[in-house]
């Protein structure tokens, strides 16, 4: 079957060959030796969102939104490292390489009706 090549271009066949392919089929984002000790991390554009991949203390690699829970604000914007925290840099909330949620200024006073294991 020949097609012309003006097909393939369309925004909207573009669309839809990323839905079927990068949302609905797994992919390999990083090589374990990226991440090859414990607070290493990476960050990688996956479909348009930042994801924040780490590996714990435990020795699992994790994947997140590079986001702050809070509002939304980015995490991390170096593409590579090690940290022992990721910290928003909007309001300061920090989360631990397993992604736990570990404190914010004021949080204890500002929300004590909150648990931490719950925002993580």
């Amino acid at each position: 079957m020949e097609r012309d090549s003006h097909h393939y271009p369309l925004p909207q066949r573009y669309e839809k060959e990323t839905e079927a392919i990068f949302t609905a089929l797994p992919h390999t984002v990083a090589h374990s030796s990226e991440i090859a000790s414990a607070r290493d991390f990476v960050v990688r554009e996956l479909n348009g969102q930042s994801a924040l991949l780490s590996r714990g203390t435990d020795g699992v690699v994790r994947a997140f939104r590079n986001v702050c829970r809070h509002c939304g604000m980015k995490l991390v914007d170096a593409p590579h490292g090690c940290k022992r925290r990721f910290l928003c840099p909007y309001h300061a909330s920090s989360y631990d390489a397993e992604g736990r949620f570990i404190n914010a200024p004021h949080f204890d006073e500002g929300f004590p009706a909150l648990q931490k294991q719950d925002l993580s």
